[in-house]
């Protein structure tokens, strides 16, 4: 007997939080064949780490509706998984069209922005083409539910996992400072995500000259590379506070870089659900992040962590002094937030779609 087949299909591959996600399970939902569509791989970041665990990469070449209709009708798929909005669109309109038996839409974000008004009606108008849902997270859910009237049971929330073990690393922490350009015994605030407005580093490089006040040799870490890379470096700048920020692209070793935080921050104004919350905890690094819905699923105020309200840098600054003043805070937040984590854990996550792709394609 075969094994069922699931395309997944997404517009790019970028290094990205859905991405990751994907290189991350796909490989352990060994009953299923997998092949990844791409509908504009032009930055195929991700494709070799595909490649390498023996999941195809099909990027959508000349007219990109009719060569999707080709694979369609060539593979026959059991199952076409689409991720974020456009392939969500393109996906469930033109894979009914050519016959994929069954649709899963993979929510990743609340698209909590004007902008996107179009696009989420588009969404509720699109529905009745999907047969089932997979949330991120219950505040996703809700968006969906209560904002566009999906049906609950059409919806089912899967959270996020993360491979704790891979970040259960001993790094010599002022030698690992020393190769990143950091001050060997500085106090390290980090954030680690990609330069876009949406994910708040604004309101962090806002809230450095209070934290500063308090300790001033303090450095700020930021990590991901982006849109908002120049800007950031003029608040920086004038702010005069450039000296105390350093700047990276993506990295491949974060788990590394986390282990030489003091505090991790997360200051996003909306998120589907946060990775890097997630992996900041496996690594037992004390976490304030954003007091917006999907953060506060992950984060307890003053049990794993500190929520800051977003926008807010004199509450981010606030928090942060609160924990770097505390070394026994430290302590217990980065304690309570491990054992937290094991609830995000990569095995029950895994566990949770093989379950739901079995059920939706047998």
């Amino acid at each position: 007997m075969r094994n069922k087949k699931i395309i997944h299909l997404i517009y790019n591959l970028g290094v990205g939080g859905t991405e990751k996600m994907m290189l991350n399970t796909l490989p352990w939902l060994s009953d299923f064949e997998h092949k990844i569509c791409v509908i504009n791989l032009i930055n195929p970041a991700m494709a070799e780490g595909f490649a390498a665990k023996s999941i195809p990469v099909i990027g959508l070449r000349g007219l990109k509706i009719l060569h999707f209709r080709r694979i369609i009708k060539k593979e026959k798929p059991d199952l076409l998984v689409t991720y974020l909005i456009y392939s969500d669109l393109f996906g469930r309109i033109f894979g009914k069209l050519f016959g994929a038996p069954k649709i899963v839409a993979s929510l990743r974000s609340s698209y909590a922005e004007p902008r996107f008004k179009f696009w989420l009606f588009l969404e509720k108008i699109t529905s009745f083409m999907v047969d089932k849902y997979i949330a991120v997270s219950q505040t996703v859910k809700n968006i969906y539910e209560k904002g566009l009237g999906i049906p609950d049971e059409k919806i089912e929330v899967i959270y996020n996992g993360v491979d704790i073990s891979k970040f259960d690393v001993r790094i010599d922490k002022k030698s690992k400072r020393r190769e990143l350009g950091l001050p060997e015994n500085a106090l390290v605030i980090g954030c680690v995500g990609k330069f876009r407005p949406e994910k708040g580093q604004e309101y962090l490089v806002r809230a450095m000259p209070e934290i500063l006040k308090k300790f001033p040799a303090a450095s700020l870490i930021l990590v991901g590379g982006g849109e908002n890379e120049t800007k950031l470096k003029n608040l920086a700048e004038s702010t005069g506070i450039a000296k105390n920020i350093l700047f990276l692209k993506e990295r491949a070793d974060i788990p590394e870089i986390l282990k030489t935080f003091d505090v991790f921050i997360n200051p996003s104004l909306y998120e589907g659900m946060s990775n890097s919350i997630l992996e900041a905890m496996a690594a037992k690094i004390p976490v304030v992040v954003s007091d917006i819905p999907s953060n506060a699923e992950i984060i307890e105020n003053e049990k794993t962590g500190l929520l800051a309200p977003a926008t807010r840098s004199e509450k981010i600054a606030e928090a942060v002094v609160k924990i770097l003043s505390s070394p026994e805070l430290k302590e217990e937040f980065a304690a309570a937030a491990f054992q937290k984590v094991q609830d995000f854990s990569l095995e029950k996550t895994v566990e949770k779609l093989n379950g739901f792709f079995h059920h939706l394609a047998d």
